[in-house]
């Protein structure tokens, strides 16, 4: 996942805006703005990076129960058939969204690896 790999990029160069500051006499104002927007994206993407990822662990969890339901489920009237339709294009669609993001932004892709695997619902 490039975007830890970023996160300790901001790291370093917040850390290195301040002992830049703190080595230097001058009263410029640039170090310490460097280092506090470092701080703050690295915090940022320290916290959304893990609840996404997470997150789409659950999707996926969640995925894999309804196409076992919806592979089982037999329809009673056309209502129903059309509603079960709708639902699995809703849910191939996702699955084809998450599948593009991965094979198409690699590491930057929150996605986790698993979602290659997954088959559409039929």
């Amino acid at each position: 996942m490039n975007w830890f790999i970023l996160i300790g990029i901001l790291i370093a160069i917040s850390i290195a805006s301040i002992i830049y500051e703190h080595k230097s006499f001058s009263c410029s104002d640039w170090p310490f703005a460097v280092a506090s927007i470092g701080i703050s994206c690295s915090i940022l993407l320290g916290v959304v990076c893990p609840i996404v990822y997470f997150s789409d662990k659950q999707e996926i969890s969640t995925f894999k129960q309804e196409r076992q339901y919806l592979a089982t489920h037999t329809s009673k009237s056309q209502v129903e058939d059309a509603a079960l339709t709708a639902e699995k294009a809703k849910l191939n669609k996702k699955l084809f969204d998450a599948q593009w993001s991965k094979n198409n932004l690699g590491g930057w892709s929150l996605e986790p690896d698993e979602v290659k695997s997954l088959k559409p619902i039929e």
